[in-house]
């Protein structure tokens, strides 16, 4: 519940701070099941845009520092 939440505030402060995103093939995902997004880093954000955009399931970070 707590990550429902999380996600509808950043969606909100996303929305201030870039503006409208369009989501281009999302269709494409699976319906069930896991599936890898990789990030091209243009910016910081990536992480956060991912996450509240795609909404078909919970999403799991791993990051190299």
């Amino acid at each position: 519940m707590i990550y429902r939440y999380v996600r509808f505030i950043l969606g909100i402060c996303l929305m201030i701070y870039v503006g409208r995103i369009i989501v281009k093939g999302i269709e494409n995902l699976p319906k069930s099941g896991s599936y890898i997004i990789v990030a091209p880093h243009h910016h910081f954000i990536d992480a956060i845009v991912f996450a509240t955009q795609i909404r078909a399931t919970d999403f799991f970070f791993i990051a190299k520092t």
